[in-house]
């Protein structure tokens, strides 16, 4: 049975600055039927219109401004620093996409890439596709987005990092013709979970980090450049880590997190300072944090790690 869409309920932003670009993804969506069409190609006016007034479908020019705008745009819809719905579509269009242009756009969570120029019925086919295909997002330490892992992850990590079915404004508006406070109730539900698996990311990604750089200091690295860039990332991995979680259930286990911060903040200065840090110290604020967010404690001890340690310490000695 073939499907109906009522694009005529969609609600569509589009932020295209090259003339041609953005007649040809006018027509196209007019021709579907869309008549709720917003454009612009200022960046400040697109940040307060996807702020203040929420969209079902974002058709984004790839290189608008600089090369890190459209990825920037499109990583802080995912994390919610940027409109309010973190499960928008976002399909980006240009005229000579690159294989740099493309990653950092897929790396940011974009839903689609159009080609320009492309066949009549293309834009068509690839919207349908989005609303009956649309990719399952699944929730990282530094990625909230669609699903496009090729590779199966091992154990551990597929046991934490599961893919879920997210709102679909698209799919919600042109086929199910949802109501916007349907809708609404089913983004900031979803979100309330994603908000969750993030934080329980970042705890395993700060738990890892703990166990790598213990592992150093085992190893006689503790000043090392591999052991200063680790504390770096456990600093900005904490640090993000109490920020998602100051407004959620796990406010109260930031305590051994905040800790972990600033010891982790001494560490580097020490370091700056040619004092040899004790990274022992940070095992047992660690495995305390495992306690508190009910991770794996398998973790701080990950096999991978003492082989991973092993190859970073081997190439700082050999740069």
């Amino acid at each position: 049975m073939v499907a109906t869409y009522f694009y005529t309920y969609v609600t569509v932003q589009i932020a295209i600055v090259e003339p041609v670009l953005r007649q040809a993804v006018r027509s196209n969506l007019y021709h579907l039927g869309c008549r709720e069409i917003s454009f612009t190609n200022d960046l400040s006016v697109l940040r307060e219109r996807l702020d203040s007034a929420p969209c079902d479908l974002l058709m984004l020019q790839a290189d608008i401004g600089s090369p890190r705008t459209a990825p920037a745009m499109v990583n802080a819809i995912r994390h919610g620093e940027l409109a309010s719905n973190p499960f928008l579509p976002v399909v980006a269009v240009t005229h000579n996409p690159t294989a740099e242009q493309v990653k950092a756009l897929v790396d940011a969570g974009v839903d689609d890439i159009l080609p320009y120029p492309w066949s009549e019925s293309y834009v068509d086919a690839r919207l349908e596709n989005l609303i009956h295909n649309r990719k399952p997002f699944v929730v990282t330490s530094d990625y909230i987005g669609p699903d496009r892992r090729q590779k199966s992850r091992d154990e551990a990590n597929a046991a934490m990092v599961k893919p879920f079915t997210v709102p679909n404004p698209l799919k919600a508006k042109a086929l199910d013709r949802l109501s916007n406070a349907t809708l609404e109730d089913q983004i900031r539900a979803m979100a309330q979970r994603v908000s969750i698996d993030k934080i329980l990311r970042l705890a395993e990604l700060c738990i890892r980090l703990a166990g790598e750089i213990t592992a150093l200091g085992a190893a006689g690295q503790q000043s090392s450049s591999v052991a200063r860039n680790g504390l770096a990332r456990l600093s900005d991995a904490s640090r993000a880590l109490i920020r998602r979680a100051g407004d959620s259930s796990y406010a109260r286990a930031c305590t051994n997190i905040n800790t972990l911060h600033r010891t982790a903040q001494v560490m580097l200065q020490a370091i700056d300072s040619g004092v040899e840090p004790e990274l022992q110290l940070l095992e047992r604020l660690a495995l305390q944090a495992v306690h508190d967010f009910g991770v794996n404690p398998n973790l701080f001890h990950a096999p991978l790690t003492q082989d991973v340690i092993k190859k970073r310490i081997s190439a700082t000695k050999g740069a």
